[in-house]
């Protein structure tokens, strides 16, 4: 919680509200209206695997944009979904990683090594955990610890 709080001060005193409003007074559309070098600390949970991979390669590179040196960024992501698991669920998997429910894009499945591979454009890698929700049997699920 104190990480938060210094988080806040530490925007705040470089001119920018806790909620980073845009010149129409509400939060930004876009990452690019947000000041570079402007966050000691970013977390991104259960969105780069729910877009489109260019959408996600954009976010990972507008995050690197706004993180000072030095800056802590924790990514969480689903779980991976591999062609084979995909197979056994009889799970279509477009293009071998997107899945799709009802027209609309729900998971794009990349493992470990293939996120790491587009995290270390920019960041270093300083851990990856797997967990599991309450209920679920298996940790599956992704949370990298990220270093500007």
């Amino acid at each position: 919680m104190d990480t938060i709080i210094n988080m806040k001060k530490q925007n705040e005193k470089k001119g920018n509200s806790s909620r980073q409003l845009n010149n129409r007074g509400s939060l930004p559309i876009s990452l690019k209206s947000v000041t570079p070098e402007s966050f000691d600390g970013i977390v991104c949970s259960n969105v780069l695997d729910v877009a489109p991979m260019e959408t996600s390669r954009e976010i990972v590179k507008e995050l690197a944009r706004i993180a000072e040196n030095e800056a802590k960024i924790v990514i969480g992501l689903n779980f991976y979904m591999s062609k084979d698991m995909a197979e056994k669920r009889k799970i279509e998997l477009v293009e071998d990683k997107y899945l799709f429910s009802d027209g609309v894009l729900r998971l794009t499945s990349l493992s470990d090594d293939e996120w790491k591979d587009i995290f270390t454009q920019y960041f270093a890698v300083e851990n990856l955990d797997h967990f599991a929700w309450p209920g679920e049997e298996k940790e599956t699920r992704r949370l990298f610890l990220l270093t500007k």
